[in-house]
């Protein structure tokens, strides 16, 4: 950093990361089963999951990924 940029010194500082309460459910999307993360502010599809199927299936990784939230949150609602 000091060679790259010139600066006479830099400050470094630790930082904790505290992870939120969440859990895993499941959702089908064209034939495949995805595990959809969820904690208190989202649901979010396991990427690993959404490729595999995108490949199988030949949907597109977004598309895939935009229907299985959708299948999730009719599932259990925008908020929960």
């Amino acid at each position: 950093l000091v060679v790259s940029t010139g600066v006479p010194g830099y400050r470094v500082r630790e930082v904790r990361r505290q992870l939120g309460p969440r859990h895993t459910d499941l959702v089908e999307v064209a034939g495949h089963r995805l595990r959809v993360k969820v904690g208190p502010a989202r649901a979010k599809v396991e990427h690993a999951d959404a490729a595999q199927a995108s490949l199988a299936t030949g949907i597109p990784l977004l598309e895939l990924v935009r229907r299985a939230e959708a299948a999730w949150r009719s599932r259990y609602g925008p908020g929960s």
